[in-house]
């Protein structure tokens, strides 16, 4: 009995183990407090820690701004040749190429004061979004996704125990 008993309780606490492991990343969901301290899920601290200022610094925002300026320049300028023509003809008639490039340029330099606040603003409000919406929307999918990803693990865990549990049956029936 003893021969079946061990090695198959310890192949069930080796899985049990490395499936509390796995569970822990996730549960709780909601912090627990416990006499005092907070249990939370061990990947939820990490996401607070995220920020998208790592990603989106005002170096990487001013470059961006420099790749999408010609773009800015175009649309600004078919707005100022074409649009203006179309919904306000009388004031078209007195808006030449040159009044249309200082435009542009005004149009421009207040764009780039503009966009560095309005990106970190986004950026802020997406990080923001992304924290409160993991934990709801996000986690239980990829707790799912990782359970079926660890599967292989779980089964290793098992047949290791499993082995574990024969070795030590196998060293008590020596004594």
């Amino acid at each position: 009995m003893n021969f079946i008993l061990i090695p198959l309780l310890t192949a069930v606490f080796a899985w049990l183990l490395t499936w509390s492991f796995i569970k822990l990343l996730f549960f709780p969901y909601q912090p627990i407090n416990i006499l005092g301290f907070k249990w939370e899920g061990a990947l939820y601290p990490l996401i607070q820690q995220f920020s998208l200022d790592q990603f989106l610094g005002p170096e990487q925002i001013g470059k961006q701004l420099e790749q999408v300026i010609p773009f800015i320049d175009s649309k600004l300028d078919d707005f100022f040749r074409n649009k203006i023509a179309e919904k306000l003809p009388m004031i078209s008639m007195f808006i030449g190429d040159k009044t249309i490039s200082q435009l542009k340029a005004v149009f421009m330099e207040e764009l780039s004061n503009l966009f560095p606040g309005l990106i970190t603003q986004f950026s802020q409000n997406l990080e923001a979004d992304f924290k409160s919406n993991f934990k709801q929307k996000m986690a239980p999918a990829i707790e799912i996704i990782i359970m079926k990803a660890t599967s292989k693990i779980r089964i290793a865990s098992l047949v290791i125990g499993l082995i574990w549990g024969l070795l030590t049956y196998y060293i008590i029936s020596l004594f």
